[in-house]
């Protein structure tokens, strides 16, 4: 093997680990797709790994085209490969709403895909992804899983020293990087201009760790990341605490300022 092959070997080994590190076909995704089905006429369940995107192109009459008004996409998935989770977030992002049902779990990578849902309608495109309020949706930075080393040392792919394993990991979490940024450029084009991915919603997701996730889970974090909520009951003020709390994020979504 020589020392190029080897740093490759490395470096993919590497982006394996990155995200809890899912990377057997074993694990792969299961994409369910019914364009007659409501709501969820896609179905994305389990771990996401290299290859479902072509996966899911392969199970559309137009791939990741997208002529009218695209289907929605339940998402249910722990995470996995995130490199294959922002490039089915690009392909989302091209007119694709993006729901979790009941009870769901979208984590990790497939957070990112949930956060580019887009409704494409003749008036432009405008944000559509949204959660029923018993999903659990969380984001955190990308990692190493520290039992990747100690596996490393048994399996038969060349010693990985601390350097190669700075240097992959640099270079996956910077490819990581321009894959979010991509999505982070991309803008409604209906009403009100908003961005795909909301500065503070990245800024907070990147210093998350796994044991610390970012989790979406009060009314402050959908308003302020546009994220819609179904299965919510009509609510009454239990008290002035909870009429103060409604002003405060009412203000805040005007105002824009959350701090």
């Amino acid at each position: 093997m020589s020392l190029g092959q080897a740093i490759t070997l490395v470096r993919f080994a590497v982006l394996c680990a990155l995200f809890i590190g899912y990377c057997r076909s074993s694990y792969a995704a299961e994409i369910e797709v019914d364009l007659h089905r409501r709501p969820c006429q896609i179905r994305i369940s389990g771990v996401i790994v290299h290859g479902d995107l072509l996966t899911f192109k392969s199970k559309l009459p137009n791939g990741c085209e997208i002529a009218k008004a695209g289907p929605i996409i339940c998402l249910n998935s722990p995470g996995g490969d995130f490199s294959e989770a922002l490039d089915l977030a690009g392909c989302v992002a091209k007119g694709y709403s993006t729901y979790l049902e009941p009870n769901a779990t979208c984590e990790s990578a497939c957070s990112w895909i949930f956060i580019a849902g887009i409704n494409h309608d003749r008036g432009g495109t405008s944000l559509g992804r949204s959660i029923h309020v018993t999903a659990k949706l969380g984001f955190h930075a990308p990692y190493i899983d520290p039992s990747f080393i100690e596996q490393q040392r048994d399996s038969n792919t060349p010693p990985l020293s601390i350097h190669d394993a700075v240097d992959a990991y640099d270079q996956a979490v910077s490819e990581i990087g321009k894959g979010i940024l991509r999505l982070a450029k991309i803008h409604t084009s209906h009403g009100r201009l908003l961005p795909l991915i909301d500065a503070s919603l990245l800024a907070e997701a990147l210093v998350r760790s796994p044991k610390e996730l970012l989790l979406v889970d009060t009314v402050g974090k959908v308003t302020r990341w546009n994220i819609g909520v179904t299965g919510v009951r009509k609510v009454l003020p239990r008290g002035k605490d909870d009429i103060a709390m409604a002003c405060r994020n009412a203000l805040a979504y005007v105002n824009e300022y959350w701090d």
